[in-house]
Order: C-alpha cells, then sequence, then structure tokens
C-alpha cells in the first residue's frame, strides 16, 4: 500500500459513501474532495466537508497510517493546523493538531473495493488526458465555448463565496475586503494564505497609521515572521529597532517564518518580494478602491496601478533579507493578469452580489474579457478540444472545466462530455 493509491482513492472517491462516518462515529458528506497540492503542505487544499453536521474549509491529509501524521512531524507544524479530515489506509493511532486538538480520522480500509480500486489505478487515463479525449474531435464548437463560459461564472462564484467570509471577518467594511484580497492575491499560490492572515493581522487600519513605506514595511515583514532577529545590514538593523518599537503598542501575536514557503518559487515570486511590494502598492490605496468601485473605470487604470508599484531601494537590490540581485525585479505582466483576474474581477463581481448592482458583475466579466488568456499545465492538458483560449474568460472557464469536471470524471454534467457520448 502507498500513498500515491491512495491519493487516486480519494481524488476519484472509490469508496463507499453509504452510513460514512469518522472513527468516533461522525457522520461525512464530502462536498468538495479539494484540490492535489503540488507543493510542501497537505495533500488536498480547499476541501469542503460536512463532519458531525458541521460544514468545515480546509485541508485533507492522507497517509497510508494514521500514525504516519507523527513520523511525518506533522503535530509540530502549524501549517497542518487547518486539516479538516486525516484519510488513512488503517487508523492505528489517534493523532493531534499542533494545537493539541484530535482531528477525525477517515478509515478507507473499511470502505474501499480493492480490487476494483486497482483496476481503476491501472486503467486511468494517461497522464496530460481528459476523459472525453478520444470522443471529442467532432463536438461543435459552439458547445464547447458554451461550457467553457459556463464554467468560467462559476469558478467567478465560487471566488465570490470567499471574498463575502472576507468581506464579513472585516465587519462589512469593502474597503479592509479589497485591502484583504490584494494580499491573498499577491501570495498566490503558494502562500496566499500565509498573506490573508498577515492583512488581519496588519489591517487597513493599522497600516493607514504609518509614515511611509519604511514603516509599512516594517510592520508587515515584523508581523509576518520573516524579519530576522540581527543582521548585519544597516536597513534592517533600522528595521529591527523601529519594530521592536512598533509591537510594544499593537501587542499582536507575529507569524512563525515557517509559515511561508520558498521552495520552488522563482525569486520574483519569494514572499520577502511580494510583501515588500505591497507595502509599495498601499501608497496608492484610497485613489484604488474609489476607481474600482467606479462604473466608468478601464482595464488600464489597473494595470497602470500595478505597474507603477515601485520596490524601495533595499528591495530594489534584495529578494531576501540576505540574498542580492543583479538587477531590479519589477512585476511581470502574468503576476499583473493574476492580480486582476485574482483580486480586481472576483471583488467587482463580489461588490456587485452583495449590492445588487448588476453593473458590477458586469464590469468582472468584461474585465475578464480583455484580459489576456494563462499560460499553464491545465490549459495545456485540455489541448483536446481544439480550442485556444482568447481572454481570460476562456482561460478561467478552462481551469475550472478541467478542475471540477475532467478531474472527477463528471463527464454526463458538462455539455462537452453529453455531446461527446452521444
Amino acid at each position: 500500500m502507498n500513498e500515491v493509491f491512495l491519493y487516486h482513492i480519494w481524488k476519484n472517491h472509490l469508496f463507499s459513501i453509504k452510513n460514512l462516518k469518522t472513527e468516533s462515529g461522525k457522520c461525512i458528506f464530502v462536498m468538495n474532495l479539494g484540490e492535489k497540492n503540488t507543493n510542501a503542505g497537505p495533500d488536498f487544499l480547499n476541501s469542503k466537508i460536512n463532519i458531525g453536521g458541521i460544514e468545515w474549509h480546509g485541508s485533507v491529509e492522507i497517509h497510508v497510517l494514521s500514525s504516519d501524521w507523527e513520523k511525518h512531524n506533522h503535530n509540530n507544524n502549524p501549517r497542518y493546523d487547518n486539516v479538516i479530515l486525516h484519510v488513512v489506509w488503517e487508523n492505528d493511532k489517534n493523532i493531534f493538531r499542533y494545537t493539541g486538538e484530535k482531528i477525525e480520522v477517515l478509515e478507507l480500509k473499511k470502505i474501499t473495493d480493492l480490487k476494483s480500486a486497482k483496476k481503476s489505478f491501472f486503467s486511468h487515463q494517461e497522464k496530460g488526458k481528459i476523459p472525453c479525449s478520444s470522443l471529442v474531435k467532432n463536438t461543435a464548437k459552439e458547445i464547447i465555448l458554451s461550457q467553457i463560459k459556463k464554467s468560467a461564472y462559476q469558478r467567478v462564484l465560487k471566488k465570490s463565496d470567499f471574498i463575502k467570509n472576507c468581506y464579513l471577518k472585516s465587519e462589512k467594511n469593502w474597503q479592509q475586503t479589497l485591502y484583504m484580497i490584494l494580499a491573498y492575491s499577491f501570495g498566490l499560490k503558494i502562500n496566499a494564505l500565509s498573506f490573508l492572515k498577515l492583512s488581519e493581522l496588519v489591517n487597513l487600519k493599522i497600516i493607514k497609521k504609518c509614515s511611509d513605506i519604511f514603516e509599512r514595511e516594517t510592520l508587515l515583514f515584523g508581523y509576518s515572521g520573516l524579519l530576522p532577529e540581527k543582521s548585519k545590514e544597516p536597513y534592517v538593523i533600522k528595521m529591527i529597532k523601529l519594530y521592536n518599537q512598533l509591537s510594544k503598542k499593537l501587542e499582536h501575536e507575529k507569524m512563525g517564518s515557517q509559515e511561508w514557503l520558498f521552495h520552488k518559487l522563482r525569486p520574483a515570486a519569494f514572499p520577502t518580494l511580494r510583501i515588500a511590494y505591497f507595502a509599495s502598492a498601499i501608497d496608492f490605496f484610497d485613489d484604488l478602491f474609489l476607481k474600482v468601485i467606479s462604473s466608468e473605470t478601464e482595464k488600464d487604470f489597473f494595470v497602470n496601478f500595478l505597474k507603477k508599484i515601485k520596490l524601495s531601494y533595499f528591495w530594489s537590490k534584495h529578494y531576501t533579507f540576505e540574498k542580492q540581485v543583479e538587477k531590479t525585479i519589477s512585476p511581470g505582466k502574468d503576476f499583473i493578469n493574476s492580480i486582476i483576474i485574482n483580486a480586481f474581477v472576483p471583488f467587482l463581481f463580489t461588490f456587485g452580489l452583495v449590492e445588487e448592482k448588476n453593473i458590477y458583475k458586469k464590469k468582472a466579466f468584461q474585465l475578464l474579457t480583455e484580459t489576456d488568456a494563462e499560460k499553464n499545465s491545465i490549459i495545456n492538458n485540455l489541448s483536446d478540444l481544439k480550442t485556444i483560449p482568447e481572454n481570460a474568460l476562456h482561460s478561467q472557464g478552462m481551469i475550472e472545466l478541467y478542475n471540477n469536471f475532467c478531474l472527477n470524471q463528471k463527464c454526463l454534467e458538462c455539455k462537452i462530455g453529453r455531446d461527446a457520448m452521444i
């Protein structure tokens, strides 16, 4: 037995859902299995599971034995504190979070037809191929585009659920909500939740009291836990001194440096550099919010806003507190498009949804159609559809199509799949 096989069982729902219960006897209803995590951290992210009548949103960790949790030292890693369900082949030991709280366990051994699961595993489609790849060649382009657009709407709607939660967390303050969503998007994909946490610790009200960019950087780096305790760099020494003064006034508990990931990231995406960008972006925040909620704002405004973010002198020469760069790193086109797609578009849509103003919802989708399509492995996996995305509306729709329908083999719920089966 190995974890790769168990990932397949979980991802493809190859277990009985009849009277599904945790080892402690709580009823389970899986609403969303989650997305496979290809980086450090829990195995599946963004899962939605009802356990014992309570709806949980978080991560799922998978092991052969439940005792592997301690073997892998997850009990001492706060990154695993958002695990809502521990899925194992065999439950041989009770396990606990970093905080000491017991985690609910689902044992697959009792509810999986091993023979059928193995057959599915070995006969699974070739990597990178969608289930209908051999059947879709005769499907009309109009049907494909119709499903892609429908999926794009579903994707924005899902993001709006997250933004509405941020809106409620901010006590229905739209400016703080935009600040949080902007921070979250600066951290995508690997450090998004850490950025969100930082934006709640150092909220907009606090950050606006800062007199300059250095003070903003000090608070953000200090509470992120990434500011070193000592340094030989004059800039860092000055920052440490100022943080020690400011932190006494706020009395917040700072984050841990282990909550940020650098592994497999390009220097331009390092959280240190992204925090420096974010500190600079706040210079223009008041104007940004007013422009965002103006019905006349064009796409060029969002592009120009992101282009004019200038790093402070130290960060124009460094990408960590220790490592220097040969040339200044500035926000690239892909980063700019990512912020538009993941922050401004869903924010506008949610603002329109909550305030019951359709003009903002229409503006959100107009912004998507005016933004360049993304290029990634998921878009490549859909090459059998013979459809090249013309804009971000198409690429977002294709990503949702692949994640929601293709990966979960919901072919008969998809217009493309149904047409291909006829």
